[in-house]
C-alpha cells in the first residue's frame, strides 16, 4: 500500500483563503453531534495520516472552531496564559504549510476553556509543548498562519 503524502491528507490548499478566515463557533442547537463527530473524524484522519500532533478544522476545509491537540478534542476553545508564564520562542511547522519551519514566540503555560463533544464546558491547564500546539491550532481558528500573518504578541486578549 502506498502511503499518502502529507498534502494528500488535507483537503485544502495552503493558499486557500479559507485558512485566513475567522472560524464559526459550534452551536449545539444548530450543529448536531453527528455533524461534529464527522468533522472530528476527518480531522483525526488527516492529523494521523500527516504525522501531526494537532489540527484545526479549517485545515480540512471546515470553518468551525474545533481543534485536536494530541488526543484532546476541543470545541470553541479560548486560551489565556496563567501563573508565572514565560514567552518562549521555538520552531514550529504546520500541516498546511509543508516544508516550512518558523521561530514563533508562545506562552509556556496556558489555560484553555472549551466544550466537549457532549457539550460540557471544561477548563484545562496545558504546559510546554502541549500549550504550544494548542496556541498554534487556535491561531488557525482566528485565520492566523505562521509565516504568513502571525504577529508576535506579549498578551492574548
Amino acid at each position: 500500500m502506498i502511503q499518502p503524502k502529507m498534502r494528500d491528507c488535507l483537503s485544502i490548499h495552503p493558499k486557500d483563503e479559507r485558512l485566513l478566515l475567522i472560524s464559526q463557533e459550534i452551536d449545539c442547537v444548530k450543529h448536531s453531534k453527528d455533524f461534529v463527530a464527522d468533522v472530528v473524524r476527518k480531522m483525526r484522519l488527516a492529523m494521523v495520516d500527516s504525522g501531526g500532533v494537532g489540527i484545526a478544522a479549517p485545515q480540512i476545509g471546515e470553518s468551525y472552531r474545533i481543534v485536536i491537540v494530541e488526543e484532546l478534542i476541543m470545541i470553541n476553545p479560548t486560551i489565556k496564559p496563567f501563573g508565572d508564564y514565560r514567552i518562549i520562542r521555538d520552531f514550529e511547522g504546520c500541516l498546511s504549510l509543508p516544508n516550512q519551519i518558523h521561530s514563533i514566540p508562545r506562552f509556556d503555560r496556558i489555560e484553555v476553556t472549551y466544550k466537549t463533544r457532549d457539550n460540557f464546558i471544561k477548563t484545562e491547564k496545558l504546559f510546554g509543548f502541549s500549550a504550544r500546539i494548542a496556541q498554534h491550532e487556535v491561531d488557525h481558528l482566528d485565520g492566523i498562519l505562521i509565516g504568513v500573518n502571525h504577529v508576535e504578541r506579549d498578551t492574548i486578549q
